[in-house]
């Protein structure tokens, strides 16, 4: 009897029609019980498999056998791209239906009727056998296959500890897993780690082993860009496996062709037509796609590729591209729907100041002028160097204006306060200037803020005064207003005025200078969500303050550096009166200065009065940031280059010191700190000397520039 009888089967290619064979006898036939038989069972089945392989081998070419395994053929192990191509069995692209694209596919069609005697225990598998069982029954099991455990449970059977099969046993899973790679990334990733397919087995000498090992290499490391297995969305468990099947060869070949043609974006939708309904929720290949057809600019596609899903809330990323696309297409409406919805989904922190700037957008593109303003004024409080915020912010404020100047009168105030903040000065100016009694009655000073960022600081500095006196007679917080007074007039705060108002309001026993509150520009308003705010935002009604991140930084350095100035006027006046407490007012001043260096450093005009100050408090540090603010903005600015010069001096760093006091001197030319900073540079050169350096040559150059300069002085 030859291997085919002894089988009972006509000869064949096909190796599932000799395992099934092989699987009845070998239930008639136990290795204990009739060990010769099985010998003989088990040489029919090795021979009838070689032959099969070498049947198939010859004719893989031109068969057209429906089998996933057609992405691992001979010929294409060697290529970089491993699954199907334009030749490959299943053509989804001209399939009509599923039954069109399976019809033949004789492994799914035997697998819905074939079973294996009895349940196999993945985790006492302990024959080759058994092992090809198990195998084929987890790649069956439509919810277990994507569980890494349930493969760590079958790696862990008694077989993987022989030695003695550890050759026959890799070329088993090899042969199964060249044939049945539809499998997740995580357990490819577990099954690579225990076969080494990606390191030894790709490089080992039998060529039969390395020719699988390097295709499914490619296919393993091309992974990372395909959908994912492990997140088809939800399959019912009942879904049958031919179709299961079906709809992986689907995805293979959607990933396939994103990854190595030039797909169109009409082809993803024909593909995706081709989506069976029990597979609309695989929300992961829906993703995949909408990822591509965003790289082509397929917004509309997006749109109708997504538009008859109903996605899962969960889903949020795809729900974000809806909504992107939509937008893109300019259907604004439908946009809105989707942030809205999304924004309810996840009232998180930062997402919803994300979404809000999407909202805002699309009301702005719907004339909803309004509701424009409150969420991109609620977004770019969260986002402020985002400039698309900003931009769109300025144009839906001034559009919102419009809006609230149909009844001017009743929202003069608030009219005023935009122009402000979109730097309209002169336009708010006009408005405070018109409904001057109004502002007065409320306490409002933006009429000030407008003069002083016109530059017209004489009147802005006796509007400030006028209400400074208002505000004391009113009993209202005045700090605010100091900070604003110094910010912009500070010049003009003479000692007198600094002592006889601004000091009597500042030694009060409720002062505090580091107001926590926010208030609204020349107001003593709060800055809060006003109840129409609240209402269109959906706010909580715990949620009364915006989240002015940059804005509350910002005036919080405004105090400080407000203090520091304050303390600075009192020390110069202190060296003259009481010189004994002129350092701790110094000292005072330095630490409000660098409370609020990362404002000053900004407006670099405002460090000019601390330069002095943190020289003579042998603050060399302050001195150095200080100095370096002044010199990067304002290069002609001598006395930056004086204090680091002397600062540098004195903690004997000659060398570096004298360049920096020649410089001094030219800029300050001939006046006396030029004369001085010569002096120094010269006095800088002799210490140098005296160590040892070569600086003879400088010293003379300098001497000579001394005596010239103090002629001219002279004169």
């Amino acid at each position: 009897m030859n291997h085919w009888e002894v089988l009972g089967i006509e000869p064949t290619k096909d190796k599932r029609v000799i395992k099934l064979a092989y699987t009845e006898l070998l239930k008639k036939n136990s290795p204990t019980e009739f060990p010769e038989e099985f010998k003989n069972l088990r040489k029919a089945f090795e021979l009838a498999t070689k032959e099969a392989k070498k049947l198939e081998k010859a004719e893989s070419q031109s068969s057209d056998s429906h089998h996933e395994k057609a992405s691992l053929t001979e010929e294409s192990r060697f290529t970089e791209k491993p699954a199907f191509t334009e030749e490959d069995t299943f053509s989804f692209e001209e399939a009509d239906s599923f039954e069109e694209a399976f019809q033949g596919d004789e492994e799914a069609q035997a697998y819905t009727e074939e079973r294996a005697p009895e349940p196999i225990e993945l985790g006492s598998v302990d024959s080759i056998e058994s092992l090809q069982m198990a195998l084929h029954e987890l790649y069956r099991d439509v919810q277990k296959r994507s569980d890494v455990e349930q493969w760590k449970r079958l790696f862990s059977s008694p077989i993987f500890w022989q030695v003695d099969q550890s050759q026959s046993l890799s070329i088993c899973l090899l042969e199964f897993f060249s044939a049945h790679f539809f499998l997740p990334e995580d357990v490819f990733s577990f099954i690579d780690g225990n076969l080494k397919i990606t390191g030894e087995l790709s490089s080992t000498k039998n060529s039969h082993q390395r020719d699988m090992a390097l295709a499914l290499s490619i296919y393993i490391k091309s992974l990372p860009l395909r959908v994912g297995l492990g997140s088809h969305g939800q399959v019912n468990a009942d879904v049958p496996f031919d179709k299961f099947l079906y709809h992986l060869q689907l995805r293979n070949y959607i990933e396939n062709k994103c990854l190595y043609d030039n797909l169109e974006k009409s082809d993803i939708l024909q593909l995706a037509a081709k989506i069976l309904p029990e597979f609309k929720e695989d929300f992961a290949l829906y993703e995949y796609m909408t990822k591509w057809l965003w790289s082509l600019d397929g917004y509309q596609e997006i749109h109708d590729l997504l538009d008859t899903l109903e996605i899962s809330e969960s889903v949020e990323d795809l729900l974000n591209y809806q909504a992107h696309a939509a937008f893109k297409i300019q259907d604004y409406h439908s946009a809105l729907s989707l942030y809205l919805k999304i924004d309810q989904l996840d009232r998180d922190f930062l997402n919803t100041r994300l979404m809000f700037k999407d909202i805002g957008l699309c009301y702005l593109h719907l004339k909803e002028y309004e509701k424009a303003y409150f969420y991109l004024a609620s977004a770019v409080r969260m986002a402020f160097t985002d400039i698309d915020i900003r931009a769109a912010l300025t144009t839906a404020r001034r559009l919102y204006i419009k809006e609230l100047q149909k009844d001017e009168e009743a929202n003069v105030i608030e009219i005023a306060q935009l122009q402000y903040q979109n730097g309209r000065y002169q336009d708010a100016l006009t408005t405070t200037q018109n409904y001057h009694r109004t502002f007065v009655s409320n306490n409002n000073y933006l009429q000030a803020l407008c003069l002083a960022k016109l530059g017209q600081l004489d009147d802005a500095f006796s509007l400030f005064q006028s209400f400074f006196k208002q505000y004391k007679r009113r009993q209202l917080c005045t700090w605010p207003l100091i900070v604003d007074l110094v910010e912009y007039c500070s010049e003009f705060i003479t000692f007198e005025y600094l002592f006889e108002d601004l000091m009597d309001e500042l030694e009060t026993d409720d002062f505090s200078r580091s107001h926590e509150v926010l208030y609204q520009p020349g107001s003593v308003k709060e800055v809060a969500y006003s109840e129409r705010e609240s209402a269109v935002l959906e706010l909580s009604i715990e949620t009364k303050k915006p989240s002015c991140f940059k804005e509350y930084w910002d005036f919080i350095y405004r105090q400080e550096h407000a203090w520091a100035v304050i303390m600075v006027l009192r020390a110069t006046l202190a060296d003259y009166d009481d010189p004994s407490v002129a350092p701790e007012l110094r000292q005072a001043a330095l630490a409000g200065i660098n409370e609020a260096m990362p404002k000053v450093k900004h407006n670099p005009k405002r460090v000019l009065p601390f330069l002095n100050i943190a020289y003579i408090e042998s603050d060399y540090d302050t001195c150095f940031n200080l100095c370096d603010i002044c010199i990067s903005a304002y290069p002609n600015i001598a006395a930056a280059y004086y204090y680091k010069g002397r600062s540098l001096a004195d903690l004997e760093k000659y060398e570096h010191a004298v360049p920096l006091l020649e410089l001094s001197a030219q800029k300050f030319g001939n006046q006396e700190y030029g004369v001085y900073s010569l002096q120094f540079a010269i006095e800088c050169c002799e210490k140098l000397i005296e160590n040892g350096q070569p600086f003879h040559n400088k010293y003379t150059e300098l001497s000579q520039q001394l005596k010239t300069m103090k002629e001219v002085v002279g004169e």
